[in-house]
Formats: C-alpha cells, sequence, structure tokens
C-alpha cells in the first residue's frame, strides 16, 4: 500500500522514492491529515486508503517488517 502514500514530485525528483518514503513515514513533519476509521465506513474518494491497524505490534510497509523510528526535537 506504500503507492497510495502521497509524495511530492519535487520530493520524488530531490530524494528518489526510497528516501521519500522513509521521510513520509518516519520525518516530524506534518506530512498529511492522517486518521482512521471503522471497517464497516468506506472512505470518501478524496481519502487514499495507506494502510490497517491491525492487533499485531509490527509495523510493516508492503509486508515487510519496518523499525518504528520517532522524531525527535532536541
Amino acid at each position: 500500500m506504500s503507492s497510495q502514500i502521497p509524495l511530492s514530485q519535487a520530493l520524488l525528483d530531490s530524494m528518489g522514492h526510497q528516501r521519500a518514503l522513509e521521510l513520509a513515514l518516519h520525518a516530524g513533519e506534518d506530512y498529511q491529515l492522517c486518521f482512521t476509521l471503522p471497517a464497516s465506513i468506506t472512505p470518501p474518494d478524496t481519502c487514499r486508503v495507506i494502510g490497517l491497524v491491525v492487533t499485531e505490534r509490527t509495523l510493516t510497509v508492503d509486508g515487510k517488517p519496518v523499525d518504528a523510528k520517532g522524531f525527535s526535537h532536541f
């Protein structure tokens, strides 16, 4: 589902896809509004589904485990 994460063309041109995706997933800047909905609610057409919340405590991107990174202001 990482293909559904919006990445600006300017970011892709300057960083490349992998680095741009890493920044979108882990950087501390406000990137896009992100929220969850119950599975019974269909999101509006203006929204992109970029993932699922599951009971497992493993973060994956496209089925591959990813280290959960945070942002430290100091």
